[in-house]
């Protein structure tokens, strides 16, 4: 009797088997060989050569281009203002309205410097992270390279 209950149980696990790998070929194989003859034709560059389906790309002339300030220019006119308060020292630039530096006074860098603040923002060449702001727009809104002017340095 155990044999033959061995017996069924191993026919039973053939025929399910059997009947899994119809179900794979019967339901799964056609959509993943539509899938990929679909990929493979929206992939081909032969296939996309009717030109007249396209629309035209706009064209924009160097004048409809914002004006940007030459680098020399735009050096000397920037200036630095610094914003200090219990918590903070800041620096932003007049040019853009970036913050160049960010220092937290109230937080150390550490317990063996506790007279160095925690450097956010810095400018130097070695740890460069600025924030910088502004919009880009074909109007007479101000955009990154605007210069503003401050009446105070600090």
């Amino acid at each position: 009797m155990d044999n033959l209950r061995t017996l069924f149980i191993f026919g039973l696990l053939i025929v399910s088997l059997l009947l899994w790998q119809a179900w794979q070929t019967d339901y799964v194989s056609p959509q993943q060989t539509v899938e990929n003859t679909t990929s493979n034709q929206a992939a081909d560059p032969a296939a996309v050569t009717n030109d007249a389906e396209l629309p035209d790309m706009p064209s924009v002339s160097a004048e409809a281009l914002p004006d940007v300030p030459d680098a020399a220019q735009a050096v000397a006119s920037k200036q630095m203002v610094n914003v200090k308060t219990d918590v903070m020292d800041i620096d932003i630039s007049t040019q853009g309205g970036d913050i160049q530096n960010l220092a937290l006074l109230k937080y150390a860098v550490s317990s063996e410097q506790p007279d160095t603040p925690v450097q956010f923002l810095s400018d130097k060449s070695d740890a460069y992270f600025v924030a910088q702001s502004g919009l880009r727009s074909n109007d007479d809104a101000p955009t990154h390279y605007a210069i503003y002017r401050s009446e105070q340095q600090s």
